[in-house]
C-alpha cells in the first residue's frame, strides 16, 4: 500500500510524484506495514558553502581496477573522459585512473518543481573525524522517511539471540555509558563495548542473529572483513542499532580509524559464496579514505538501509570477484542501498554493479569533489535487472563551487535497467558543461551494450550540456521525464550522446515519448535522435524555448530518416532558431521529411516557467491537451495516470 501525504516543510507548492511500488527484499515486511511517500515541495535552492570534507579530503591517485588482489574498484577501470579518452587498468596496485563524461522526481497531481528539494546542508568531511552526526542527517523531503522503507527487524520477541555492544568514544552523546568485553553482551544492561567484539560475533553468529549498536554511542573501528556462511537470504544476519537504557537517541557512529575498508563484506583469497546481510540505522565517518561498505568475493542479497556513509573515498563499492571455489557463482548478486544518505566522499558515492542492484529512495550529495570529469555521485557499472529508482542526487563532483561532471551515471554490459522517480538537480548557474544529469553510455576500452533501458519520470534541474543521455542502448525507453534549464546551451536529450566504438553496441530501437522541457535561453538542441541503427521513435514530446538564439533547434533527427519508425505528435513553442535541425520551420521540416502532419508550434500553456516550475497543462487551451499520439504515447504520465485520449508531454490536463 503506497499513501502520498504532503510534505510538512515550508515550502511554496507540491510536486507531481508517484514513486512505485515493488521494492526488493520482498521477504520483509516494512515497518508500519506501509510505505509513505511524501509530496515534494520545492522552493528555491541556497546551495550552502561546501564542507570542509571538500579541501581537507586527499587527492586520491584514481579508481583502482581489482586485480588479482581483488582490492581494486574494478567496475571503474578503463572509463573513458567526457572528451573520449581512456584511463589504462592497473591491476592490482590500485593506481589507474578513471575518466567520465559529463539529470529529478518530485510531486503532488499539480506537477511544480523546481530546484530545490528542501534539504539540509551538508557538513561533514574528512577535517574532523570526531563532529557528531546530525541526528536527522541531510535528506530532502522529496524521499520517503526511512523507517517507512527498512525491514522491520524487531529486536524484542527475535527468534535469533541478539548481542548488545555500546562504546562512548569521543563524538557519543552526552550521558553515553560503555559497555564492557567482559559481560555476556546479552542484554542492554550488560553490552559489550568494541567493534572487535562486536565482529567477531557477527562473523560466527547463527542466521537469523542481531549484533546491535547503541543508539547514541560511538564506535572506533579498524577495518574489517564481514564474512558469514552461516547467514541465509531468508534469514539474515543482523547489524543494527538499538535504544540503550541511557536513553541514546541518534544513530551509532562507527569511526574509521585508518585508511582501508571500513566495512568489507568478503572473504580473502579466491570467492566462498556467502549471502544474507542487513544492516540498518547506523552512521558511518571516514577521514576522506578508504570505502566505507565494500561488496567483493561472490556476497548476494545484502540490504543496507537507513545508513549515512560520510567522508570516505568511496561511499559504498559494488566489486567484482576473484576465482570462484566449488559452489560459487564468481558474482555478487542482489545487493540493495535504501533510504540511506550518501555525503562527502571523494570519489564516488556508489561504485559498481551487480545482478539485481537495487538503489532506492537514497540521497546523494557532495560525492566526487577530488577532480573535475571522473567522479560522479552514482556510478553503476555492469549487471542484469539492476534499479535506481526515488533517489536524489545534488552538488556533484562540486570543485570551486561548480558540478563539473556526470551525476548519474552507467557504464558497461547492462541488460534490464530501470531508472525512475529521481530527481537530480543544481543549483543554478554553479553546472559546467560536463555536469550532465543522467548518462547510459559508453565508457570502457572494451565492448559496451545497454539493452532494455527504461529512464522513465525523473526530473533533471540546471544540469550542463547533458541532461539524460544514451548510447549502444538497444530498445531502450525513455519517457515522461521532466527535463529543465535555465542557464547553459546543450543538448538535453540525446541519443547517441557520443561516438561509440566499433566494438560496442549499435544503437536500436529508442524510444523518446512524452517527455516535458523547458528550456529558458542559450543554443542548443532539444531532443537529438538517431544516426544509427533504426527502429526509432520520437512521439508526443513538448519543448518549450524561451530563448532568443538562432542557432537553437527543437530536434534533431540524424541519419536516415528511413530509420526512424514514427515522428509525429511533438510540440515546440519557440521564437527563436529552427524547428528541426538543418530544415527550419515545422513547415519546412514536414513537407521536407514527410512527417509530422500532427505536430505543431501551439502554446504549451506550462503551468508555471518560473520556480518552482510545473511543467503540466495549465488549462483546456494548452496545445499539449489531447494532442499526443493515440496509440504511440506512454500508457501512463509522470503521475501514474492513465491516458485515454493522450495529451503531449508528461502531464495529462488534472480533471
Amino acid at each position: 500500500m503506497v499513501k502520498q501525504l504532503a510534505s510538512s516543510n515550508s515550502v511554496t507548492a507540491a510536486c507531481g510524484f508517484t514513486p512505485p511500488i515493488g521494492l526488493s527484499d520482498p521477504q520483509f515486511a516494512y515497518r508500519g506495514g506501509v510505505v509513505v511517500f511524501l509530496a515534494l515541495t520545492l522552493t528555491a535552492c541556497s546551495g550552502g558553502a561546501r564542507s570542509e570534507g571538500d579541501d581537507d579530503s586527499p587527492r586520491p591517485t584514481g579508481v583502482m581496477d581489482g586485480g588479482a588482489s581483488g582490492n581494486g574498484d574494478s567496475a571503474a577501470s578503463d572509463h573513458a573522459s567526457e572528451s573520449g579518452m581512456s584511463a589504462a587498468s592497473a591491476g592490482a596496485d590500485d593506481s589507474s585512473t578513471v575518466a567520465s563524461g559529463a539529470g529529478s522526481n518530485t510531486g503532488g497531481a499539480d506537477g511544480a518543481i523546481d530546484s530545490a528539494g528542501g534539504t539540509q546542508s551538508v557538513d561533514g568531511g574528512g577535517s574532523d573525524a570526531r563532529a557528531r552526526f546530525d541526528p536527522d542527517p541531510p535528506r530532502s523531503s522529496q524521499l520517503p522517511p526511512s523507517t517507512e522503507l527498512c525491514p522491520d527487524v524487531p529486536i524484542e520477541n527475535t527468534s535469533g539471540a541478539v548481542y548488545y555492544v555500546c562504546d562512548c568514544v569521543e563524538g557519543a552523546e552526552e550521558g553515553c555509558v560503555a559497555g564492557d568485553d567482559g559481560q555476556n553482551g546479552t542484554s542492554p544492561d550488560s553490552p559489550w563495548r568494541t567493534m572487535d567484539k562486536a565482529l567477531a560475533q557477527f562473523n560466527s553468529m547463527n542466521a537469523g542473529d542481531i549484533v546491535a549498536l547503541c543508539r547514541g554511542g560511538a564506535f572506533d573501528m579498524e577495518p574489517s572483513d564481514l564474512f558469514n556462511e552461516k547467514c541465509r537470504a531468508d534469514k539474515r544476519c543482523v547489524l543494527r542499532d538499538y535504544g540503550p537504557p541511557w536513553g541514546g537517541r541518534a544513530r551509532p557512529e562507527v569511526m574509521a580509524m585508518r585508511e582501508g575498508d571500513l566495512f568489507a563484506f568478503e572473504d580473502g583469497g579466491d570467492a566462498d559464496h556467502d549471502e544474507g546481510y542487513l544492516v540498518i540505522g547506523l552512521a558511518l565517518r571516514g577521514s576522506g579514505s578508504g570505502r566505507g561498505f565494500r561488496f567483493y568475493n561472490d556476497v548476494d542479497d545484502v540490504t543496507v538501509c537507513d545508513v549515512v556513509v560520510d567522508s570516505f573515498r568511496v561511499g559504498v563499492y559494488a566489486g567484482d570477484s576473484n576465482a570462484p571455489v566449488d559452489g560459487s557463482d564468481g558474482k555478487n548478486s542482489r545487493i540493495t542501498l535504501r533510504a540511506s544518505t550518501i555525503i562527502n566522499n571523494s570519489e564516488q558515492g556508489w561504485l559498481g554493479g551487480c545482478d539485481g542492484c537495487s538503489l532506492e529512495y537514497n540521497y546523494f550529495e557532495n560525492n566526487g569533489f577530488a577532480e573535475p570529469n571522473f567522479l560522479h555521485n552514482l556510478y553503476l557499472g555492469s549487471g542484469v535487472d539492476q534499479r535506481v529508482v526515488g533517489n536524489e542526487l545534488y552538488r556533484n563532483a562540486l570543485i570551486d563551487g561548480t558540478c563539473q561532471a556526470v551525476s548519474l551515471v552507467v557504464h558497461g554490459t547492462v541488460d534490464g535497467l530501470l531508472i525512475e522517480d529521481n530527481l537530480v538537480r543544481e543549483d543554478s548557474g554553479t553546472a559546467e558543461n560536463g555536469c550532465w544529469g543522467i548518462s547510459v553510455d559508453t565508457g570502457y576500452d572494451r565492448p559496451e551494450s545497454f539493452k532494455n533501458v527504461t529512464i522513465r519520470r525523473n526530473i533533471v534541474i540546471n544540469l550542463g550540456r547533458v541532461g539524460i543521455g544514451t548510447n549502444a542502448c538497444q530498445d531502450c525507453l525513455i519517457e515522461n521525464n521532466v527535463i529543465v534549464n535555465d542557464h547553459l546551451p546543450g543538448v538535453h536529450i540525446f541519443a547517441p550522446v557520443r561516438e561509440r566504438a566499433e566494438e560496442d553496441a549499435v544503437m536500436m530501437n529508442v524510444t523518446v515519448r512524452n517527455n516535458s522541457l523547458y528550456v529558458a535561453d542559450q543554443q542548443g538542441t532539444g531532443i537529438s535522435l538517431g544516426g544509427e541503427g533504426s527502429g526509432h521513435v520520437a512521439v508526443s514530446n513538448s519543448i518549450v524555448y524561451a530563448g532568443g538564439d538562432g542557432a537553437w533547434n527543437c530536434f534533431r533527427f540524424q541519419g536516415d530518416l528511413a530509420a526512424f519508425a514514427l515522428i509525429d505528435n511533438n510540440l515546440c513553442n519557440h521564437s527563436s532558431g529552427e524547428w528541426a535541425d538543418g530544415y527550419g520551420d515545422l513547415a519546412a521540416w514536414q513537407s521536407a521529411s514527410g512527417m509530422g502532419s500532427l505536430s505543431s508550434t501551439a502554446d504549451a500553456r506550462y503551468t508555471s516557467v518560473v520556480p518552482p516550475y510545473n511543467l503540466a497543462p495549465l488549462d483546456a487551451e494548452s496545445g499539449l491537451v489531447d494532442a499526443g499520439h493515440a496509440t504511440g504515447s506512454a500508457a501512463e504520465d509522470f503521475n501514474s495516470a492513465a491516458r485515454s485520449v493522450p495529451d503531449i508531454g508528461a502531464y495529462e490536463l488534472a480533471p
